[in-house]
């Protein structure tokens, strides 16, 4: 096995999808952009936030990223924050519907999962 993570976020499997194409291990990732490798670890681990702007370039640049796997890091990213709030002119009933999601998130299926996506694309 490449990479152990603990908490999976898109960030997470980012890195593991990384590791796996350019066929190394975390701690050679972590060597190659010039972090410590538990650093690179608690990131991808879910225990740190998401990684800063100079991380991020460093990344990039060390992994001779393409630009396709820029985009999805730049979505991995976006999609593993983990604190978000409310905008001042949401709609009301948007923080109810906010609320049931963020209190079913952890028990939603997949196909539940698709659903609502799909319904957000309306």
């Amino acid at each position: 096995m490449f990479l152990k993570i603990e908490k999976m976020t898109p960030f997470s499997v980012f890195i593991q999808d990384l590791c796996r194409s350019r066929q190394m291990r975390q701690k050679e990732l972590a060597y190659l952009i010039g972090v410590d490798p538990s650093y690179l670890s608690a990131l991808a681990g879910g225990r740190k936030g998401i990684p800063g702007a100079a991380i991020v370039k460093k990344l990039e640049e060390a992994a001779k990223l393409t630009s396709e796997e820029k985009v999805a890091l730049q979505e991995s990213i976006k999609f593993s924050k983990m604190r978000y709030s409310m905008p001042t002119q949401a709609d009301p009933r948007a923080y109810e519907m906010v609320w049931k999601i963020f209190d079913s998130v952890s028990h939603l299926k997949p196909a539940q999962i698709n659903v609502i996506s799909e319904v957000l694309k309306l």
